[in-house]
């Protein structure tokens, strides 16, 4: 009996231990994966609900990638601020949920929330998005971009040829921006939530990218390999469109932790049990990624340059080098117009 109190007590200390201390050691993780500080953007600094409110009430968001995760503690947050959201997924049903939630905790009953399915790891999937909102006559004051994918090991190549990381994470990106950037109100704000400020360590150098994304080499570690390529090019993306569109700002970001039910879609039952209780001291809620989200979203930070980079810790950071590298970005940008115009 004395054993087993010593060994309760002792796991009581240890579990008390990780509550405690787990936050500081994660959030010091990210600090030494990050880049040097941004002093151009600065420190963003949170605001409260009423801020939020006065920021965000009577604008128009559209939130690709809300029907679950990240995306949809951002859409829930926007509807409580006031606005007016558009929700998109794959799920009719995810998306008729997100907007009956919406719905219930609107700050206004005169808000306009509606959801829209579509496969966006397709370019046709993208374009078929763009064409519905373009016939609702649609404007948006926000663009925000949450929807990922992981690696898909036996199948790893959408019925358009494209690694699924990279057509999710960067081609569908840019295929819906591209639709979509008619539709976007002056000083209008594209936010992208993926793994911005992240120094990726071993990232393959510019050349072996550009035969990446191109498929022309495979993309290594498993095919997990991907994941960093498909960073550094969002990063470069948004550092292009910064160039190409003065009149709107873009910031991406690095979530952190979130515990979201996406790592039960992603992962077999068992090893997902196990995220879950070891994520759980550090995590933060969807709730809570969606009000840092919005907090850096409507900073007027942004305002001091026209592609950001931030961190879940509200510090803007630079990214990874080969972002800023502006021959690589336009050569991206030139391969992204290719395989949607091959594809439209």
């Amino acid at each position: 009996m004395a054993t087993f109190l010593k060994l309760a007590l002792a796991i009581s200390v240890l579990a008390v231990f990780v509550a405690v201390s787990a936050p500081t050691l994660i959030n010091g993780l990210f600090e030494l994966l990050g880049g040097a500080m941004d002093t151009t953007v600065g420190a963003i600094q949170p605001v409260g609900q009423d801020v939020l409110t006065t920021r965000f009430r009577g604008k128009s968001a559209l939130v690709v990638g809300a029907t679950r995760g990240i995306g949809r503690g951002i859409a829930i947050q926007l509807a409580k601020a006031g606005a007016d959201v558009q929700v998109v997924g794959r799920s009719d049903k995810g998306g008729a949920a997100v907007v009956e939630l919406m719905t219930k905790l609107a700050l206004s009953t005169n808000q306009v929330f509606r959801a829209h399915s579509h496969d966006l790891s397709t370019v046709k999937g993208c374009q078929g998005l763009t064409l519905e909102l373009s016939k609702q006559g649609a404007r948006f004051d926000f663009l925000i971009f949450t929807v990922g994918v992981w690696p898909d090991i036996r199948n790893p190549n959408t019925v358009d040829g494209v690694n699924k990381v990279f057509a999710v994470d960067v081609l569908g990106r840019f295929a819906v921006f591209d639709g979509v950037q008619p539709l976007l109100s002056k000083g209008a704000r594209v936010l992208n939530v993926l793994a911005s400020t992240t120094q990726m360590p071993g990232l393959p150098t510019f050349e072996a990218i550009k035969s990446i994304i191109s498929g022309d080499s495979p993309p290594g570690l498993g095919g997990f390999g991907m994941l960093a390529v498909a960073s550094v090019s969002a990063d470069a993306f948004l550092q292009q469109a910064g160039i190409r569109y003065s009149g709107f700002r873009f910031v991406g970001t690095q979530p952190g932790i979130v515990a979201t039910d996406v790592i039960r879609t992603s992962f077999p039952g068992w090893l997902a049990d196990i995220l879950q209780v070891v994520m759980g001291p550090f995590a933060q809620s969807e709730e809570q990624s969606g009000n840092v989200h919005l907090n850096i979203l409507s900073s007027p930070n942004l305002e001091r340059s026209p592609t950001s980079y931030v961190d879940h810790l509200y510090n803007a950071r630079m990214t990874n080098k080969l972002a800023y590298d502006r021959e690589f970005g336009a050569w991206l940008w030139s391969f992204l117009e290719t395989v949607v115009e091959k594809h439209r």
